[in-house]
């Protein structure tokens, strides 16, 4: 027995009273930490039959992070117990949104991403009206550095046989428009995988990485999803009734055409980045079960650069790439 799970008994058996116990590891999706799902046999935690135990390598920030949006009454997680790198969590099932919609007609997928736009929407504008320098996540953001660092690990992983220089011109502009839009909290990785579907609610998981930055990266990490192929046209109705509900509900006004053309540009930055960890997990971790996502991932980025003359640049620098790709 390792000692995690040693540690993890006398939790069990100190806390809860709690001896008897099944252990399944769950396939996590691309990420460092571990998930297990506990099935109690002798008693429950909660009023729970199942709790999730989670190896996590910066415990101190998940904790952090995770209070703060309990408090906002985001629909994270509940935490029973943790012990240094081990962490007792609430169990939201196995029904992730793309499992939900998967084969599923229009109107579900309509239902079940209004839902979640409206669950992204309480993280972004009441986390941001929550605000308070306790919360880790408020001091990070994605500014004009963060956005470089990805362009630069997706030229890594992507392309790098590529004229550098064109590129590094052409991502250095678009950081800095990026960077001068308001920021608000945002979750980072705000996906299919990610959203769980239980008892007709949405719960978030992945938080951990949550940051001020764009409303637009939350959406195009929804809407852009390298699991989940949306039709062109219900992309247009849910920008719509995101936009909608933003000023009805939080009384934030964006102007639409401005809002879309960040959007385009933020899928741009966020889907190159997606691409290039998949690549870096087939090349240096030796996983490559997420290879076949990279040609629809990357899909969207030629698409995006056709829709503006702006990125024309960019477009012939990558066009012969994402064309050999795609």
């Amino acid at each position: 027995m390792i000692s995690w799970q040693k540690r993890f008994q006398k939790i069990l058996s100190r806390n809860y009273g709690a001896r008897e116990y099944t252990l399944e590891k769950l396939r996590g999706d691309a990420s460092t930490r571990e998930y297990f799902r506990i099935s109690l046999r002798d008693k429950k935690i909660e009023g729970k039959r199942s709790i999730i135990l989670a190896l996590s390598r910066d415990p101190v920030l998940f904790i952090n992070i995770l209070k703060f949006l309990r408090r906002c009454e985001v629909d994270v997680p509940r935490l029973y117990s943790h012990d240094k790198e081990l962490l007792i969590l609430e169990d939201f099932g196995d029904t992730t949104l793309e499992e939900k919609v998967r084969g599923k007609d229009r109107e579900t997928f309509h239902k079940y991403y209004k839902k979640a736009i409206d669950s992204l929407l309480k993280f972004q504008i009441e986390g941001m009206r929550n605000r308070n320098n306790e919360c880790l996540a408020f001091s990070r953001a994605f500014n004009k550095e963060k956005f470089l660092a990805e362009f630069d690990f997706s030229i890594k992983y992507l392309a790098p046989r590529m004229d550098k220089r064109t590129l590094k011109k052409e991502f250095l502009r678009i950081a800095e428009e990026l960077d001068r839009e308001p920021k608000y909290l945002t979750h980072r990785d705000y996906h299919s995988r990610n959203i769980m579907v239980q008892n007709e609610k949405i719960r978030i998981l992945d938080f951990q990485d949550a940051r001020l930055g764009l409303l637009q990266f939350d959406l195009t990490s929804l809407l852009r999803d390298s699991y989940v192929t949306l039709d062109e046209g219900l992309v247009e109705e849910l920008i719509t009734y995101y936009l909608d509900r933003l000023n009805k509900v939080h009384k934030i006004r964006e102007e639409e055409g401005h809002f879309r053309y960040i959007f385009d540009l933020t899928s741009i930055v966020r889907n190159l980045k997606s691409a290039a960890v998949f690549l870096y997990l087939d090349e240096i971790k030796g996983n490559n079960r997420y290879l076949p996502y990279v040609p629809n991932t990357l899909n969207y980025v030629k698409k995006n650069l056709t829709k503006y003359k702006e990125l024309k640049e960019l477009q012939e620098t990558l066009g012969k790439y994402l064309t050999e790709v795609v």
